[in-house]
């Protein structure tokens, strides 16, 4: 199944900003989602941002994380400066859109 690049980049950047390993990293970002009503291969940018912000610290407070509110802090703002925005979460009809009128 392939993961949305939300989905990569989130999982990747709590890795290293904690002490999770990769498998439960990803773990912990897919239960947060499944949480949100999201699914990994689909959720955009803004939906991960606010997923991080509202459910994760709980998750990671619950894993015993240290510093899961700075953690979350740091992944949301990572996301929203992310060139993931650009196009992740649009359709192909509007990313065509958007290139017919440069």
């Amino acid at each position: 199944m392939a993961e949305s690049p939300a989905f990569e980049f989130a999982a990747a950047e709590l890795e290293r900003l904690t002490d999770l390993d990769h498998l439960e990293s990803r773990g912990t970002i897919r239960l947060v989602l499944k949480e949100a009503l999201f699914e990994s291969r689909s959720v955009d940018i803004a939906q991960m941002t606010k997923i991080v912000e509202d459910i994760l610290p709980r998750a990671l407070a619950a894993r015993g994380v240290d510093g899961h509110a700075s953690i979350c802090e740091k992944l949301a703002i990572t996301l929203k400066c992310s060139d993931l925005s650009s196009s992740a979460g649009q359709s192909p009809d509007a990313i065509f859109d958007r290139l017919i009128r440069r």
